[in-house]
């Protein structure tokens, strides 16, 4: 009996796994028994505008522009959809033997994912503004709610 050595098939390298699309995404773990300390814009806006220092958010390395897309791997599409997510964690979190943490979901905005905003018709870029711009940007700070519990 002769003996063949046995070689690997010679053929293509395996598939590269598919690129992901859209910007990153990144799982924080939050506790929902404590304010996570981020404002949204009230409505059904589940893009963080403000970051509260040292509250929960800041401390997670939650940054502005970021947002909310699943807590504990559910889809969240609204304000809505992500406070009953939450209600329903911090029912079970009240449970024995439940964990207070959730995870939550954000895409991430970084410098290479950031559209760039070009000024509304008919006003004037940032560096040029004035005291009109400077009162809009009051309104909509005024109209912007932090998420508690």
């Amino acid at each position: 009996v002769k003996v063949v050595p046995q070689f690997p098939p010679i053929g293509l390298p395996p598939p590269m796994p598919p690129m992901p699309t859209g910007p990153p995404s990144k799982n924080v773990p939050m506790d929902v028994n404590t304010p996570f300390g981020w404002k949204r814009k009230q409505g059904d806006s589940l893009i963080i505008t403000a970051v509260l220092p040292g509250k929960q958010a800041e401390k997670c390395r939650i940054k502005v522009g970021w947002q909310i897309v699943a807590v504990d791997g559910v889809e969240v599409n609204s304000a809505a959809d992500f406070d009953a997510e939450i209600k329903e964690a911090k029912g079970k979190a009240g449970q024995s033997n439940v964990s207070n943490e959730v995870e939550i979901t954000f895409t991430v905005v970084t410098e290479n994912t950031k559209g760039a905003k070009s000024p509304k018709p008919g006003k004037a870029p940032p560096a040029l503004g004035g005291l009109a711009e400077g009162k809009e940007e009051e309104e909509e700070e005024k109209k912007e709610e932090e998420d508690g519990v």
